[in-house]
């Protein structure tokens, strides 16, 4: 910085590269920062609340809440992503469905709709409300895995 002048071409190369370096500290800096937060994200992680689709059962992870839904209501969520088709967005918008229609109906009633892995009829694959999460911070809407007995 004290050496960077305007003038001959070297030494505006020797500028550019002074502040490039700059640069990657503050990077480095901001690095350092998001490892950090991912770090904290990875211990809360371990102590994940997740709420049951179908009840205010709350287990320590979504592979133990898929596990019970599959086991209590023989609903297999990873099939029906499967079958369908859902990609990401679609398996978020019907997590949402579901806990917007367990408030609605009732876990029985959309037990009953999901029937035999079907999508109900009244679940709109394009919705974009549905992108709005029911439950704050839900880890339901990060699932991207079958739980092993999916298979």
């Amino acid at each position: 910085p004290g050496r960077c002048r305007l003038g001959a071409k070297d030494e505006e190369d020797e500028c550019d590269r002074a502040t490039e370096g700059e640069e990657s500290g503050e990077e480095q800096q901001e690095d350092e920062h998001w490892d950090e937060w991912g770090e904290d994200q990875e211990a809360e992680g371990a102590q994940e609340r997740v709420v049951d689709l179908f009840s205010d059962r709350v287990f320590g992870s979504v592979a133990l809440m898929l596990e019970h839904n599959l086991e209590k209501h023989a609903l297999n969520l990873h099939l029906i992503k499967q079958q369908h088709g859902l990609d990401s967005y679609g398996t978020i918008r019907l997590i949402n469905w579901i806990r917007r229609q367990v408030e609605v109906e009732g876990a029985e009633a959309v037990l009953a709709e999901l029937g035999t892995h079907q999508l109900p009829a009244a679940f709109d694959r394009e919705a974009e409300d549905l992108l709005l999460p029911v439950l704050r911070e839900d880890p339901c809407l990060l699932y991207t895995s079958p739980s092993p007995r999916d298979s």
